[in-house]
């Protein structure tokens, strides 16, 4: 019993060990985006430790995690994702919402 409880305690620990270290990727996209849309300023921070915010005039509105799938980001909170195409200039470009698993492409 202690062998199998020293197994499963190991097995943790390595799995806790994985590096968490950003992608080459990863790295271009962290920081912070704004636009100006309608008379509203809205702001997307995206966190090294893959945590994002977003900010509407000022006020925190949203916050979650974030990931990237083949050239697009993805910032998901309790609300839905945020999808967004990453532009060779470096610009992030807002173009799809996925709420109750339906993506909805803008």
């Amino acid at each position: 019993m202690k062998s199998l409880i020293l197994l499963v305690v190991g097995l943790m620990a390595v799995g806790c060990g994985k590096s968490k270290s950003l992608t080459e990727e990863e790295k271009k996209v962290v920081g912070s985006y704004k636009r100006n849309f309608e008379g509203t300023t809205d702001k997307l921070v995206l966190h090294e430790n893959r945590v994002f915010e977003g900010h509407k005039n000022g006020e925190k509105q949203a916050d979650g995690t974030w990931k990237i799938v083949g050239k697009e980001v993805f910032a998901e909170g309790n609300d839905g994702s945020f999808v967004f195409k990453m532009e060779q200039n470096g610009d992030l470009t807002l173009f799809a919402l996925i709420q109750d698993g339906k993506r909805t492409n803008f």
